[in-house]
C-alpha cells in the first residue's frame, strides 16, 4: 500500500505538469543522492536481516508500520514514476480525444490506480501465501539476493547520477555571459 501511495503521487506530480521543475538540475542531483542513499540503505538492512534469525509466524504492527514507510519512499525514489507520468501518461491521456482533458486525465488517473491497487493486493496475497511454504533457508537467500541487487541498482544509479549531471557540470562549466 506504501507503494501505491507513492506512484499515486506521482501521478498527481506527472499530471498536474508540477513534473516540470523536475529539470532543474539541483532538483535531480538532490533527488538522485537521496535515491542512492535510500537504496543503500536497504541494501544493507537487507543484509542485515539475511544474517539474524527470521521469525516467519511473526508478525507485528511496528514492522507493518515500517514496510508502508519503506513501500512510499521506494516508490519516491524510484525516478521512472515521474517519467512515466510525465511522459507517457500525458501522451497516452492526448490519444483519448473524445473527452475532455480533465475527463481523460481522471479517466488514466483512475485506471491506474484501480489495476495498482487490485496488484498490490494480489501480490500481498501471493506472499501471505507463500510464507506457509518459504524456509528460513530460502528467505535468508531472498534477502541476500535482494541487498545485492539494490547495492548494484544504487551503484548504477550514482554512476548514472555522476555521468550525466555532475561530471558534465564540472568539465563543461556554463559559460560567463558577460
Amino acid at each position: 500500500m506504501g507503494a501505491l501511495l507513492g506512484d499515486l503521487l506521482w501521478a498527481v506530480i506527472g499530471l498536474t505538469g508540477v513534473a516540470l521543475v523536475f529539470h532543474f538540475l539541483a532538483i535531480q542531483i538532490i533527488l538522485g543522492i537521496a535515491g542512492v542513499a535510500f537504496l543503500l540503505r536497504m541494501a544493507w538492512l537487507s543484509f542485515l536481516y539475511a544474517r539474524k534469525p527470521i521469525d516467519l509466524s511473526k508478525t507485528d504492527s511496528e514492522r507493518e508500520q515500517r514496510d508502508f514507510i519503506t513501500g512510499v519512499i521506494f516508490s519516491l525514489a524510484n525516478p521512472f514514476g515521474i517519467a512515466f507520468w510525465g511522459g507517457v501518461g500525458g501522451g497516452f491521456a492526448s490519444h483519448i480525444a473524445s473527452m475532455p482533458l480533465l475527463d481523460k486525465l481522471t479517466f488514466l488517473f483512475l485506471g491506474f490506480s484501480l489495476g495498482a491497487f487490485a496488484w498490490c493486493l494480489g501480490i500481498s496475497a501471493l506472499v501471505a501465501w507463500s510464507r506457509k511454504f518459504i524456509g528460513e533457508k530460502l528467505l535468508r537467500g531472498i534477502y541476500t539476493v535482494s541487498s545485492l541487487a539494490m547495492a548494484y541498482f544504487a551503484l548504477e544509479m550514482l554512476w548514472t547520477l555522476l555521468h550525466s549531471t555532475i561530471l558534465p557540470m564540472c568539465f563543461h562549466p556554463v559559460p560567463d555571459s558577460s
